[in-house]
């Protein structure tokens, strides 16, 4: 995921945390739950001054490309609405890349055009 070698840093755990708890208060404050905003500030001891992003924020956009790729896999998008982009990602992935994995179990199936096997 990371780039390995001179000049690239891992973000560290610590990190990963920090920017969750901020993307999580700056959807509560987009969604308009103030209230709940500042007890989960308070909940985590957060001490840091903080910037928030355009509405509606990082952690709504990305849910959103998320959900429309989840929605789009084989297996769902015939109950599930999605876009057309998130269709095209899944058909080209799963019918280009030798491995895909099953949704949720990580476990790996190979695509050869169009049939599986485990």
């Amino acid at each position: 995921m990371f780039a390995k070698g001179k000049g690239s840093a891992v973000p560290s755990d610590g990190q990963a945390r920090e920017k969750l708890a901020l993307y999580v208060y700056e959807y509560l404050l987009h969604v308009g739950a103030q209230k709940s905003a500042q007890t989960f500030l308070s909940e985590i001891r957060w001490e840091k001054n903080i910037t928030l992003g355009e509405p509606p924020g990082f952690l709504h956009s990305w849910w959103c490309v998320f959900w429309d790729l989840y929605c789009a896999a084989p297996e769902r998008r015939d109950t599930c609405e999605h876009s057309s982009e998130a269709k095209a990602f899944h058909d080209y992935v799963c019918y280009s890349v030798p491995v895909c994995f099953a949704p949720l179990t990580g476990l790996p199936k190979v695509f050869l055009r169009g049939w599986t096997s485990a």
